[in-house]
């Protein structure tokens, strides 16, 4: 169960990083969240750090969200592209 938690985590992480450094600008303000959220930690200010790590998953959730709502919309502009020019191809075919 260990394994398989330990594999869904990295998977995650992989695809979360890959989505969040796409963009300009979202290493930099991911790097200056987890320091944030360290410091907060180390200092052991303990509901500090959960304040802003929940925020930081709530960030990350949410653009994660957007990025698939975007990928889901691109693909579904490819489907309707290319079932519209199939759709003019078959009506010439029939002339």
């Amino acid at each position: 169960m260990v394994h398989t938690l330990s594999d869904q985590m990295k998977d995650t992480i992989r695809t979360t990083r890959r989505h969040r450094f796409a963009k300009p600008g979202h290493f930099q303000e991911t790097l200056k969240e987890h320091k944030e959220i360290y410091y907060s930690i180390a200092l052991k200010e303990a509901d500090k750090a959960k304040q802003l790590m929940d925020a930081h998953i709530i960030r990350i959730r949410e653009q994660m969200a957007t990025a698939t709502l975007e990928s889901i919309g691109n693909d579904a502009k490819i489907v309707a592209y290319q079932n519209e020019k199939d759709h003019h191809r078959n009506a010439e075919g029939d002339k």
